[in-house]
């Protein structure tokens, strides 16, 4: 919900806060702030190459098992679906997504942490992994958080300045130290002393502090509702670091200061109102002050929603069904979602996997209905689609049916020799990889790229303290102390590790940057997510990989251009066919990768030398009639090698998409 000034008010009165460590308890956490905390606060993700998701999965992990190791027993709980009083919000947010995901480079993708679309299912993963408990509400989470919170008599940890005013210990997740926690045993963090601040504004009661709350504005009470009232309440001088909102917050709070009893203050304020208003008025503001008491009986918290039907209600709340799933039931129309870079020109990435869509559609809606559904078209998203659905009852069908079900969907033939030649696991990303391959036809070195980032993970990064850096690799080698055993496991890493960082000139430049590579990569993704989603309401027929066992942005577009920039007759043919691998791990690399390339429509061809770039030369400059010099239009002239071998330009989107 949020108090819209609140938080930045309160941030610069830090003696509200005080430090404090905790341990043994358990904690209610807004599962939505953290999980963007995270993901903003770990770094090298390169989200302008699709995310390194490798590297969020150490970084959530490392966080709650400090959390554990502390005896800190975390809840997490998730927004659900939109109510119509956020659709404004939610609206703004999308394009602000779209913008980012269009424009973002490798120069500013630091500006967009979160932009990355398997992060959330990743990071649920792990609190499965971990066995934290989880529950995604029907709608907004933070009344749900701080009931339960008030039922459990512990603390929340959000960042939500709605928290400042419910009656629950009040604990800022931004304040939480993780790397002290570690060697303290403790958990140390900032927690909001909601008495101090009463007591030092002269508040009479915590009713008070609801009150004011309710007179700032929120989801109850709208600003227009309570423009009249700052015609009668004098607001402070401005100060240096003070908005208008924060002026207008302390003249509440100095208002109120003056008031001993709640009911006396809300008659006065409704005085300022015509008498026909202020019934209405009155019980927005009782309502907003109960809830931020949790003083209503009538409530249940943690309740599974009633839109859905009653087998997909646990998948719900479990975090197993996306929050847009009630969207779909009470609004009748789903927006898709830009949450991973995409080149502005081609149609969204979430297309490709529109048919797996579709399934989920006719699984979750109880009945026949017309769905919107939405996604992006260039700069803008607008509905793509009416879709009739065609309801499925899941209940009804049997595991083969199931099978069958998900393959159809993934055009994929169910009685194929591919699933009896790989593992479950392996077999399950050969369909996501066999749907993306069939419309975009890509470079048989993507696909190659994957399954060696996907052994490297496997079979290497563990024998090596999961790192990838060359100067750490090297001097382990160059280290009598380094175990003979771990060796060829080194020795491999080093020889890929390149291809794991981003190049220093891509730092701060975009020149570059592949834009449409990007995109090709990034489909993947989005037919994953929606395998994923479809496997789970079909109770997995299928076995599926983590995504940080298979993908890594930065990994798929180095090792790519690698290739294309220098021609596969120059690169070490050991890159490629998988002889640098360790042994345990190196026959079977060799099979897989054989099957992936024989039954994938992939382009075969190799890449020869990489086209020389467009070079730009300038006429002469002419002088116009008054003298002044002008300068030509430029001519654009190309140079290309003059070999027979062909070659990928990556300056063109076709070359990547592997069309002649």
């Amino acid at each position: 919900m949020g108090i819209r000034g609140l938080s930045t008010y309160f941030s610069d009165h830090g003696s509200h806060f005080e430090n404090v460590e905790i341990s043994d308890t358990e904690v209610i956490v807004d599962g939505n702030n953290l999980y963007f905390l995270l993901t903003a606060s770990c770094k090298g993700l390169n989200n302008a190459f699709g995310g390194d998701y490798y590297k969020l999965y150490k970084c959530f992990v490392e966080y709650f098992t400090t959390m554990k190791n502390c005896g800190i027993s975390p809840y997490l709980v998730f927004d659900g679906g939109h109510e119509e009083i956020k659709m404004k919000t939610a609206r703004k947010r999308r394009l602000e997504s779209i913008r980012k995901a269009v424009t973002l480079g490798p120069s500013s993708q630091h500006k967009a942490p979160g932009l990355n679309s398997m992060g959330k299912l990743l990071f649920l993963d792990v609190l499965e992994e971990l066995n934290i408990k989880v529950f995604q509400t029907e709608f907004e989470a933070d009344r749900e958080i701080a009931w339960l919170a008030m039922q459990k008599n512990c603390p929340v940890m959000s960042n939500d300045s709605d928290f400042f005013i419910f009656s629950v210990d009040y604990i800022k997740l931004d304040s939480i130290d993780i790397e002290g926690s570690k060697s303290c045993g403790k958990l140390i963090c900032s927690q909001f002393n909601r008495q101090k601040f009463i007591q030092r504004h002269n508040l009479h009661s915590v009713e008070l502090l609801h009150l004011m709350a309710s007179l700032i504005g929120n989801d109850y009470i709208s600003m227009s509702d309570l423009e009249t009232i700052f015609t009668s309440i004098k607001l402070p001088p401005p100060r240096k670091n003070w908005t208008e909102r924060h002026r207008r917050i302390q003249s509440i709070i100095n208002w109120l200061s003056k008031e001993k009893d709640t009911n006396v203050a809300i008659d006065r304020i409704l005085g300022c109102y015509p008498m026909t208003a202020r019934p209405k008025l009155k019980q927005k503001i009782l309502d907003s002050m109960s809830m931020y008491a949790g003083h209503d009986p009538s409530h249940q918290v943690l309740v599974e929603p009633a839109c859905l039907q009653p087998h997909l209600r646990d998948l719900y709340t479990k975090c197993r069904l996306t929050a847009r799933s009630v969207d779909v039931v009470t609004r009748r129309e789903v927006y898709l979602g830009c949450t991973q870079v995409e080149e502005r020109n081609l149609e969204s990435v979430e297309i490709q996997g529109l048919t797996l869509f579709k399934t989920q559609l006719s699984i979750i809606c109880p009945e026949k209905m017309s769905i919107a559904i939405q996604c992006r078209i260039k700069r803008w998203y607008s509905v793509i689609e009416y879709y009739e659905v065609d309801p499925i009852n899941v209940l009804e069908l049997d595991k083969e049916k199931r099978l069958e079900l998900i393959h159809r969907s993934l055009h994929a033939p169910l009685e194929s020799k591919v699933r009896e030649k790989l593992e479950p696991e392996t077999y399950g990303l050969f369909l996501v990889m066999n749907l993306w391959c069939e419309n975009n036809h890509p470079s048989q070195y993507l696909v190659i790229a994957l399954l060696i980032f996907r052994f490297l993970i496997l079979y290497v990064e563990p024998h090596v303290a999961q790192t990838n850096s060359i100067k750490k690799l090297q001097a382990a080698l160059n280290s009598k102390a380094t175990p003979s055993r771990k060796i060829p496991y080194m020795q491999c890493m080093l020889a890929y590790a390149q291809f794991f960082h981003l190049d220093d000139s891509m730092r701060t430049s975009d020149k570059n940057y592949d834009r449409s590579l990007v995109h090709v990569c990034n489909i993947i993704q989005a037919i994953y997510k929606r395998t994923r989603q479809l496997n789970t309401l079909l109770a997995n027929p299928i076995t599926l990989p983590s995504v940080n066992h298979f993908f890594c942005g930065v990994f798929l577009y180095n090792f790519y251009t690698h290739i294309s920039s220098k021609g596969v007759q120059h690169v070490d043919p050991n890159l490629l066919d998988g002889s640098l691998l360790p042994s345990e791990c190196r026959d079977e690399f060799v099979r897989v990768k054989a099957v992936f390339l024989e039954h994938l429509s992939v382009d075969r061809s190799d890449l020869g030398l990489g086209a020389t770039r467009k070079k730009r030369t300038r006429k002469p400059r002419k002088k116009d009639e008054g003298g002044k010099a002008v300068l030509a239009v430029d001519e654009v002239k190309t140079t290309s090698d003059d070999s027979d071998s062909s070659f990928c330009d990556l300056d063109n989107r076709f070359s990547v998409l592997g069309i002649s």
